[in-house]
C-alpha cells in the first residue's frame, strides 16, 4: 500500500505542475522534476527548462537529473558556458547529481550504486 503524500508537499508539486505544464507526467516523474527544481533553482539565477536538466527517462544509472551552473546560470551548451566565461575571467562552478525517491525511507546506497555505475562518465 502507497503511503498519501502530505498536503505541504501536494501543494507544492501542483503549483510546479501547473507553472511548468507537467500534468501530463506520472507522480513519480512529477516528483523527480520538482526535486530537480528545488535543488538547481538554489544554484541558478535564471529561469530554465526542467527539461534541460531531467535525465530520469531510463538507462541513466537511476540519475534523475543533471546540472551544470557557471557563475549562477545553468549551462546547456559549451557556447552558453563561452559566453558566461570570456567576459568575466571568473569561473565559479557547480556540478548536481540529483536522485529523487518518493519512498519515505532513504537508502544511501542506491546514491553509491549510481556513482560508480557504468557509463556515468559518457554524461553530457
Amino acid at each position: 500500500m502507497r503511503a498519501r503524500m502530505d498536503k505541504i508537499t501536494k501543494s507544492l508539486l501542483d503549483s510546479l505542475g501547473s507553472e511548468h505544464e507537467l500534468k501530463n507526467f506520472s507522480e513519480s516523474v512529477h516528483c523527480e522534476h520538482f526535486a530537480n527544481y528545488s535543488f538547481v533553482s538554489n544554484l541558478n539565477r535564471t529561469k530554465f527548462n526542467l527539461l534541460d536538466i531531467y535525465t530520469g527517462s531510463g538507462g541513466d544509472c537511476a540519475i534523475d537529473g543533471a546540472s551544470v551552473s557557471v557563475n549562477g546560470q545553468l549551462i546547456t551548451s559549451t557556447d552558453e558556458l563561452h559566453d558566461i566565461v570570456r567576459p568575466s575571467g571568473f569561473l565559479d562552478c557547480d556540478i548536481a547529481f540529483i536522485q529523487a525517491k518518493t519512498s519515505s525511507n532513504f537508502d544511501g546506497s542506491a546514491i553509491g550504486s549510481s556513482l560508480t555505475a557504468d557509463g556515468l562518465y559518457t554524461w553530457r
